[in-house]
């Protein structure tokens, strides 16, 4: 019996974990300024997560984690220098790129190369509590409230 019920976990747990991510790259487009259009919802994201910076179409540097407000002047400030229209996506638009078979990254890795397995900023606030808001948490694709204090990883859209 025990040896039953282990080798039923064992397979549940490898078909979640293990399964392969296969995802169609149709969805999105390279534009010649190195930036990402998903032609499904019209979006453009910016490839690298801030702090990076595309070079030779390549992400260089490192992703930093900053507190929300902190993300929004950051994107601000990459506004100002590029006349851009850049903001903090929602948690949908978040939503709209994860790819749910995929594990550790849970995001289409050919796509957005740079994508930690891990928490990132949206806009979308807490209707229970100003202090906190919504992150995308790229290592399994769910989303979760965080205390806007809390430091987690930006990708700006426009």
């Amino acid at each position: 019996m025990i040896i039953r019920i282990k080798t039923l976990f064992a397979l549940l747990f490898s078909f979640n974990v293990f399964a392969e991510c296969s995802v169609s790259n149709n969805q999105f487009k390279s534009n010649s300024d190195g930036n990402i259009t998903d032609t499904k919802t019209g979006l453009t994201w910016l490839k690298c997560p801030i702090g990076m910076k595309l070079e030779n179409a390549q992400c260089v540097g490192q992703s930093q984690r900053m507190s929300w407000e902190k993300a929004k002047f950051a994107i601000a400030s990459i506004n100002s220098t590029s006349n851009s229209q850049w903001r903090l996506p929602t948690l949908g638009e978040l939503q709209s790129i994860t790819e749910q078979n995929c594990y550790s990254p849970a995001i289409n890795a050919e796509i957005f190369p740079y994508t930690l397995p891990t928490g990132y900023w949206s806009s979308t606030g807490d209707h229970k509590s100003k202090q906190h808001a919504a992150i995308m948490f790229f290592l399994h694709g769910k989303s979760y409230y965080s205390n806007k204090q809390a430091e987690w990883f930006i990708r700006a859209v426009k």
